[in-house]
């Protein structure tokens, strides 16, 4: 698909009736589309088009809302490059919001970091090895979770 091609995502409800519309024009080869109209536990459908493209509809159901907290562990293994670590840090955050962190102080042959996070929320996580002196030996990228 070419940057420019003309697509619509059009969402509708169990009898088919539209409830909303949307015309992604960002993304060559791939385009995403968002909707707020949804509600819980529901079945909805929605119909792609593309100009040059054959259609295409895709049937889902919405979830229950998620409430609460969950916890969610991160398992950590140094490997041989970065036998110096000791330690393990791992930074949680929501996408546009302030940075939290939590330390492993005995991490050398492998740990687990568990995170107290909210349920149904978008977190971004990474980890870092530190030496016993906190210096940062490397950074994986952040990588995107969604509790449950």
């Amino acid at each position: 698909m070419t940057a420019d091609s003309s697509c619509s995502a059009i969402l509708k409800n169990a009898g088919g009736g539209t409830l909303d519309t949307v015309t992604p024009t960002d993304g060559f080869s791939t385009r995403s589309a968002g909707f707020d109209s949804l509600t819980t536990e529901t079945d909805y459908s929605v119909l792609v088009t593309c100009v040059g493209y054959e259609d295409s509809t895709f049937a889902f159901t919405t979830l229950e809302a998620l409430t609460g907290t969950a916890t969610y562990s991160v398992a950590l293994e140094p490997n041989a490059i970065i036998s110096t670590a000791s330690k393990a840090k791992v930074d949680y955050r929501i996408p546009g919001g302030g940075t939290s962190s939590v330390t492993d102080e005995s991490c050398g042959s492998g740990c687990t970091v568990d995170l107290t996070l909210n349920r149904g929320a978008l977190y971004e996580i990474r980890h870092q090895w530190l030496t016993s002196g906190d210096a940062v030996l490397t950074t994986s990228d952040w990588r995107n979770v969604t509790i449950q």
